[in-house]
């Protein structure tokens, strides 16, 4: 593994975790580059780009460390184990364990992650109430709460892990997956789970010696920059926010939550769960609606059906319902983020991030099904 840093403590770390993985029966390629710039981590492959598929970092899933397991110093700073001697009740943590997790936090603090996710992700970087509550209405509750220093090292945490399952009171069990958390979000990249039952990064097409990707799922410029604090300005589809619209048809028309995060094959990506509204006579739940530059006729195609089928209506008139449906469904996205919009030109300290997504997504949605 080759590392450009000229920060030594980080280059030095990040070597240690390959000699540990590779003690530990795991691989690491050669030209498996990590850079660090800016503070800023990510990865690639130091020669000419390889063929899709082939390995960069393979390693048993028993060497993800168990998040959930340590104590947390009162630190706003940094990451810091509440007892550095014991980072886990006995027992818990397997010395290869203990030795990633040690460098990891070398490493994230060099780099001052906690300072980096507290600036960058909404849910930590904005105090307006009114722009918290409307991102809120959008699909993401947590900004109802306020900000606290555990949700940062939480988000820290979640950043560079992988979930494992849900514990009883609703928190993630994260795992902590040492340099395949380098890897960054492209919709072409590779495979998140290239080998099954492994740990493990792989090349795709977009691997090459700037960078190295995997696929993240179905994201959209939203939920990139309220998930990994970032502004994508080339994601392709916009997911709607929860909407409300009303159709003379069938009644109420409610787009309740966003598409699945994960990776979905391709002939179910433009498939929305539609179904009768709770409780009513007449109206339509939509589960999600994704909105991409080729898809709008089949999306239609669906909702007319929905129209049929529920609504009774027919065929010309339930193509016209769901053609209809969703152009009331576009302007309410659009009036949603206009909305954003006002709130944050009158925020005494916009999050200037949040300013620029909300205009690519309203071009998007323009520029993908005209609104």
């Amino acid at each position: 593994m080759r590392v450009e840093s000229d920060q030594a403590d980080v280059a030095a770390a990040l070597q240690r975790m390959a000699a540990t993985i590779r003690a530990e029966g795991g691989l690491v390629a050669d030209d498996f580059t990590v850079r660090v710039r800016d503070r800023q981590l990510s990865c690639a492959i130091a020669d000419q780009p390889g063929e899709a598929g082939r390995l960069l970092v393979s390693y048993p899933t028993s060497l993800q460390v168990p998040m959930s397991v340590l104590a947390w110093a009162d630190n706003p700073n940094a990451m810091e184990l509440a007892d550095p001697s014991a980072p886990a009740p006995r027992g818990r943590l397997g010395r290869p364990q203990r030795s990633l997790l040690e460098d990891w936090l070398e490493i994230i603090n060099a780099v001052d992650r906690v300072a980096h996710v507290r600036a960058s992700v909404p849910e930590h970087a904005i105090a307006d109430p009114a722009v918290r509550h409307h991102l809120a209405d959008a699909g993401y509750p947590a900004l109802r709460e306020p900000n606290t220093d555990e949700a940062v090292r939480q988000t820290v945490i979640a950043w560079h892990s992988s979930g494992a399952g849900t514990a009883p009171d609703g928190s993630q069990r994260w795992r902590l997956i040492p340099l395949k958390h380098l890897v960054n979000h492209h919709p072409d990249g590779a495979d998140q789970v290239p080998v099954p039952g492994r740990t493990a990064v792989a090349t795709s097409a977009t691997s090459d010696a700037v960078e190295t990707f995997e696929n993240y799922g179905d994201l959209d410029a939203l939920q990139l920059l309220t998930f990994f604090g970032y502004v994508d300005r080339s994601a392709p589809l916009v997911h709607s926010v929860p909407v409300e619209v009303e159709s003379p048809a069938v009644g109420r028309v409610v787009v309740r939550w966003r598409a699945p995060r994960n990776p979905r094959a391709a002939e179910a990506r433009d498939v929305p769960e539609i179904a009768p509204l709770d409780g009513e006579v007449g109206g339509l739940a939509i589960r999600h609606l994704t909105i991409r530059p080729d898809n709008r006729a089949r999306v239609a195609a669906y909702l007319s059906m929905a129209c049929q089928s529920i609504g009774g209506l027919e065929a010309p008139r339930a193509r016209r319902e769901g053609e209809g449906i969703l152009d009331s469904i576009l302007a309410a996205n659009e009036a949603y983020y206009q909305g954003l919009d006002r709130l944050l030109a009158a925020s005494a300290d916009p999050f200037l991030p949040l300013v620029e997504v909300s205009l690519l997504q309203q071009q998007r949605l323009r520029e993908m099904w005209g609104c």
